[in-house]
């Protein structure tokens, strides 16, 4: 399994591999879906609505004169495609849906941060990063649309307002860099913070200035659902899971940068 999450109302867990997708059922803990595709790349991060009620899955679909790269769009209660949304180039690493359940963003090897509106099946916004891209994430208030690049570790900060009843996106101008992989981002429940699974390393930014973020090396970690928690796994005792208070570990980082 190379990702695994839960669903928003925590009846459900997802996990990824090298031949697609499976959802299990929580409660009996049995199966319930798999997804099968030909991308062996088993770290594909996938996104729910906040219902519980949509998967996006990064997908790679066979027709008869090659592949198409893309995100599949799954009703959770049937377990079957709605719709589909392709990307040029280079199969997506992570979909998400915004807040509001209108826009789906997704980011991946074709270098580019992607934004889709839902309904309309249209896209809206694209942004080329000049390198892979690993992981995308909404603020939990939807003002702002985050992506993690491979080449440097460039968090790229988008902020997303509305004009005409329709969806505005603009780049920020300066990129918060941690000179590391950016694989996975979450953003604490009240969006004060984004914390990050790196490559080598966890990171945390002040979600409000993105100042530069602070850094703990040789390990990963996921943040809990209510924010105030983080499971730890560090490269030197992989069969160890320590649980931090978040604080905790801030402070924890903050007195690792100073020395």
């Amino acid at each position: 399994i190379g990702s695994i999450g839960f669903s928003p109302d925590g009846k459900w867990v997802v996990g990824s591999d090298m031949i697609g997708y499976t959802l299990w059922d929580l409660a009996t803990g049995r199966e319930k879906y798999k997804w099968h595709y030909v991308d062996s790349d088993s770290e594909k991060s996938v996104g729910w609505s906040g219902d519980s009620r949509v998967l996006v899955l990064p997908s790679v679909e066979n027709e008869r004169f090659g592949s198409i790269n893309g995100i599949d769009v799954i009703d959770v209660a049937t377990g079957k495609r709605t719709a589909f949304f392709p990307v040029e180039i280079g199969h997506a690493s992570a979909a998400r849906i915004s807040p509001d359940g209108k826009l789906l963003a997704t980011a991946g090897f074709d270098c580019t941060v992607r934004v889709f509106d839902l309904a309309a099946q249209t896209n809206i916004f694209n942004d080329f990063a000049q390198c892979a891209l690993y992981t995308t994430s909404f603020s939990p208030n939807g003002r702002y649309l985050i992506g993690g690049s491979g080449g440097g570790g460039a968090l790229l900060i988008y902020e997303i307002t509305s004009a005409g009843g329709k969806a505005k996106i603009n780049k920020l101008d300066n990129p918060s860099v941690t000179g590391l992989e950016l694989h996975q981002i979450e953003f604490t429940p009240d969006g004060k913070l984004a914390f990050a699974n790196c490559y080598g390393a966890v990171a945390l930014w002040d979600a409000i200035s993105w100042t530069t973020p602070r850094q703990l090396p040789n390990c990963r970690g996921r943040l809990s659902p209510d924010g105030t928690q983080v499971a730890l796994v560090r490269d030197e005792s992989p069969d160890v899971i320590e649980l931090w208070n978040l604080d905790e570990l801030a402070k924890t980082m903050r007195q690792k940068a100073s020395r």
